[in-house]
């Protein structure tokens, strides 16, 4: 798997080395997440970067993610059901 975090063979002064070092605690970082959404594959346990607190939020990034050029489905749904619950909420 690519992360796009790239680091040189051969750092030639003191800036590449730093980059280095920072590039090796964004990939320890990575690895560290990834090994979390291992071990809740078969569990109850949802990691909390995983976890959305409101669904429009999830359903809105899922409509970005999943569109496809000329098909409005879903951010049609997502519309509606905005509308609907704006509807829900104003009345008392």
């Amino acid at each position: 798997m690519s992360t796009g975090v790239f680091t040189y063979v051969k750092p030639k002064d003191q800036l590449q080395k730093n980059h280095n070092k920072e590039a090796q605690m964004i990939l320890e970082a990575k690895r560290s997440q990834m090994i979390l959404d291992r071990h809740g594959i078969n569990s109850g346990y949802i990691p909390q970067h995983k976890i959305k607190n409101n669904f429009l939020d999830y359903y809105g990034d899922f409509v970005k993610l999943n569109s496809r050029k000329g098909n409005r489905h879903l951010s049609q749904s997502l519309n509606s059901f905005k509308s609907f619950i704006g509807k829900i909420i104003s009345v008392p």
